[in-house]
This record gives C-alpha cells, sequence and structure tokens, in this order.
C-alpha cells in the first residue's frame, strides 16, 4: 500500500519511464504537473533532461 503524496508516485514513475526507455526513443508524459509542488516539477524535470540528454531521447 502506498501511503506517500500521490504527485511522489506520480514523479518516480516518470523518472522510471525516462531510465527504462531504449536509446534514442520518444516518450510523451502527459501532466507531469498534477499534483506536484512548482519545486518538485522543476527537479523532476532537471532530472528528466539530464537522463533525456545522455540517452538521446526525446521527451514530449
Amino acid at each position: 500500500m502506498w501511503l506517500g503524496p500521490d504527485g511522489l508516485l506520480q514523479a518516480i514513475l516518470v523518472l522510471v519511464a525516462v531510465a527504462g526507455a531504449q536509446d534514442r526513443a520518444v516518450l510523451a508524459i502527459d501532466e507531469m504537473e498534477n499534483f506536484l509542488h512548482p519545486h518538485a516539477i522543476r527537479s523532476v524535470l532537471r532530472s528528466v533532461r539530464a537522463l533525456a540528454d545522455e540517452r538521446h531521447l526525446t521527451v514530449i
């Protein structure tokens, strides 16, 4: 049973999707900002950008 905030779970799922994608893949992520604090959104986006740059991913 998940006892953390919904936004944290959503952020983890986004990061897992990006980390698990094949190199040069295209990922579409919808409404990531729901349930997340603005600072958390910036932090997640920074991590997504770093992973995407490293693995040549396109994240929409």
